[in-house]
């Protein structure tokens, strides 16, 4: 029996019914798409070259794309683009070729993606094909998105909504908008992705084009939540009785989640924003969207601390970082991928001069920073190349801006870029192409050696104290604290990477010997791994609550009664013992950690003033140390108060003891913080006085209350003319600024008696007591006051 011939086409027929329902459901329905799609080529016949079959496999493929089958999707979308090749339906291969190219994203060959799209985008052009220069338009856009190349990104985003404005047809509008939004968001400019996010949400209104609201809508909820405006969120969707239905596309309903979860944490409700995070993390990971899952990991490790489930939140931490880091090394692969891409795509269409000056663009930015204008790390590795292939001596300076994070905390990105293309422009100008941006805060510098002239310590001081010079910000006057390590080739290293990484290492023991400038020596590696050791023990500790609090008193020089007490964390680590705080605060402040654990010494010397006060020991004033990280965070102030309130603490039962250290970056914004500190009734204290450079600057512009003169100056009070001198110098001087002033360190009775003979007020120090367990401070007061 012969079998019939299948027929060539039916585009309007069944078939064309089932492959036009297989289009509609190919982003929300991937399986029944493929399924319908599938059915059609069947009757046709796999053979078969005819639009509907060309259409059927392309509808195939795309359905594998969604539904994360990248190398079957790969094999059906050339298929049905050879096929079209072969009919000579154009537009229908230059479809097909799109799909291709963001498979071919998907799997990480991101040249041969961004040459199609550019090939797709000349091709449509002169075709007049306007959907098909638009999904170039917004696939390119959206390929140098991911590879933190916002210029190009933004270009062809706003050629997209551009021409769709001029096409008249609101829905390629939208998708245009929509595509510019998430770069503007990408790039951190939010306002301007709100305002673009919320015309589209107009367009999608006034044209009934509901099929885009979901996607919209999480742009927009996600830029309110950027804005700190999340109560908007919550109200847009109570009004619209939103739900994340599964049917819409995965992204839009990671969107929605993620801002609805935020918006509930921000406006203290983190139960609610619980099940929305979830789901938005399950989302990420289930469609493998890496850049998403780390958003989600950080919102939940934020929700995690507020609700004191801190290990929790430090394993959503730590996830986010590992995919951040991740995402940036991707990206600069992509980024190279797409530049080599851009290079060959513009060879193809002319060789002019204008491609001649391409070709020198691209190269420029392939090995230099494109906000200092230096070297990046492409182009130090290029000169490293050289240095070393001719075995040429040299120097290494590996040095970053100790203040740039509070910089950018206090002032903002913008004055933080600012404040990187000075520091460049000062290193340009004295060793040119010799300087490098190794990324962040980072700088490298090369001193070729040989000849005459100055040696290699002479030239990286130099360098350090050009940075260190004042300079302006924001209409500030601004001094950097700044720390080099120091390398040679070939004495500390015969290869790139451990001349670097050698630098790093003897920058790392500059700063932590507070020194400008420290060579490097082997011995550092040591002190290297016993610092990560520690930054992890440290991780470990405040999750297990190894943490305690000791009480120092504070008492009256004449009479010895005790009128307050400081607050120690104290550290009993497991194994080791107690551990000074002098070995683990820098690494907090350093991993961040500072916050969480000053937080909680902050609340626990709260409730124990509290329960003291209830056992009748009276109006006991209580000191705890504050860092500047955590003077920096918006939050604190917030932070005081609530403690303050949730243990019933009086407000001048609580002293809050800062150093000068707060006042390096800005001394006007530490002004305003303390000054909101102080508005709460707490009392503002300058802790380790005089040890400083800005001590006179300090007590003239900030709102202190009391100043601890540092022990350095009591040590020698005893029999020490010129010791006496300067404490008596301060002591008039803290009178006339009507400051109360407590002596640190008076371990003797001969301290005692010298600051007694000098005017002192108040003392703390093991003439006295030494710092003591909350039950032994009580029994040691009680006597005290027998």
């Amino acid at each position: 029996m012969t079998r019939p011939a299948p027929p060539t086409d039916d585009a309007s027929g069944l078939l064309g019914a089932l492959l036009d329902e297989a289009e509609e459901l190919r982003n929300v329905r991937p399986e029944l798409a493929y399924a319908l799609a599938q059915r059609a080529l069947g009757r046709l016949g796999e053979d078969a070259c005819s639009r509907t079959a060309v259409r059927a496999l392309f509808l195939m493929g795309v359905a594998q794309y969604e539904h994360k089958e990248l190398h079957s999707a790969l094999r059906l979308l050339n298929t049905a683009a050879g096929r079209a090749r072969r009919l000579g339906d154009e537009p229908l291969e230059v479809r097909a070729l799109n799909a291709v190219a963001l498979v071919l994203a998907d799997l990480g060959d991101f040249g041969r993606a961004v040459g199609l799209h550019l090939g797709n985008l000349e091709r449509t052009r002169a075709l007049g094909d306007v959907p098909g220069q638009l999904r170039a338009l917004v696939n390119l856009s959206a390929l140098h998105a991911d590879a933190f190349e916002r210029d190009l990104a933004l270009r062809y985003a706003r050629e997209a909504v551009s021409l769709a404005q001029k096409t008249g047809l609101p829905e390629f509008e939208v998708q245009a908008q929509h595509a510019l939004g998430v770069v503007h968001s990408r790039a951190g400019q939010h306002k301007a992705a709100l305002g673009v996010f919320e015309r589209a949400l107009l367009q999608v209104r006034r044209h009934g084009l509901y099929a885009f609201e979901a996607l919209v809508l999480g742009g927009l909820f996600g830029g309110l939540c950027a804005l700190n405006r999340p109560s908007e969120v919550l109200a847009h969707a109570r009004e619209l009785d939103l739900k994340v239905h599964p049917a819409l596309p995965v992204l839009a309903q990671f969107r929605l989640n993620l801002s609805l979860g935020r918006a509930h944490a921000a406006c203290g409700d983190p139960e609610a924003a619980d099940p929305f995070l979830g789901a938005a993390l399950a989302l990420a990971q289930s469609a493998n969207l890496l850049r998403e899952a780390a958003e989600a990991h950080a919102a939940l490790a934020a929700v995690r601390r507020t609700q004191g489930r801190l290990e929790a939140a430090l394993g959503h931490l730590e996830a986010a970082r590992t995919i951040d880091r991740e995402q940036l090394d991707a990206a600069g692969e992509q980024r190279a991928q797409l530049l080599k891409a851009q290079l060959a795509a513009e060879r193809e269409r002319a060789r002019t001069r204008e491609l001649q000056a391409v070709q020198v663009a691209l190269r420029h930015q392939a090995i230099h920073d494109p906000l200092t204008g230096l070297a990046n790390r492409a182009g130090l590795q290029a000169r490293l190349d050289d240095l070393l292939a001719f075995r040429q001596p040299f120097g290494l300076l590996f040095t970053d801006l100790d203040e740039f994070k509070r910089v950018n905390d206090t002032l903002g990105h913008d004055a933080g870029d600012t404040l990187l293309r000075q520091v460049a422009g000062r290193l340009q100008a004295l060793v040119g192409e010799d300087a490098a941006r190794f990324g962040g805060d980072e700088f490298i510098v090369l001193f070729p050696l040989g000849g005459e002239g100055p040696g290699l310590w002479e030239r990286a001081q130099r360098v350090l104290n050009e940075l260190g010079a004042p300079l302006w910000l924001d209409g500030r006057a601004m001094t950097l604290r700044v720390s080099g390590g120091l390398v040679a080739y070939p004495a500390d290293g015969t290869d790139a990477s451990t001349l670097l990484r050698r630098a790093d290492t003897a920058m790392y023991v500059a700063k932590r010997a507070q020194r400008h400038l420290v060579r490097y020596l082997p011995a550092f590696e040591r002190e290297v791994t016993e610092r990560l050791d520690l930054d992890q023990a440290l991780r470990r500790a405040l999750a297990r609550q190894e943490f305690r609090v000791a009480y120092q008193p504070v008492c009256d020089l004449k009479t010895g009664l005790p009128v307050g007490a400081e607050a120690l964390v104290r550290w009993e680590r497991p194994g080791v013992g107690l551990v000074s705080p002098g070995q683990f605060i820098g690494v907090a402040e350093d991993n961040g950690l500072i916050r969480p654990l000053g937080e909680w010494v902050l609340r626990e010397a709260c409730r124990q003033a509290g329960l003291w006060r209830a056992a009748g020991l009276g109006l006991l004033s209580v000191a705890v140390n504050v860092s500047p990280v955590q003077l920096a965070d918006p939050g604190f102030t917030g932070a005081v108060e609530a403690a303050l309130a949730d243990f019933a603490l009086p407000p001048r039962a609580l002293s809050l003891e800062v150093t000068e250290q707060v006042a390096v970056t800005d001394l006007r914004e530490a002004g305003q913080r303390l000054s909101a500190l102080r508005a709460l009734g707490v009392r503002i204290s300058l802790d380790d006085f005089g040890t400083g450079q800005s001590s006179l600057a300090v007590l003239r512009h900030l709102p202190i209350d009391t100043l601890k003169l540092d022990q350095a100056f009591v040590r020698d009070a005893p029999g020490e003319p010129a010791a006496q001198a300067v404490i008596s110098a301060l002591l008039a001087l803290t009178a006339g600024l009507g400051l109360h002033v407590v002596a640190e360190g008076v371990e003797t009775q001969a301290h005692r008696e010298a600051l007694l003979g000098l005017g002192g007020g108040a003392a703390q120090g093991y003439a006295f007591a030494p710092p003591l367990a909350p039950d032994e401070f009580q029994r040691w007061w009680l006597a005290q006051m027998a």
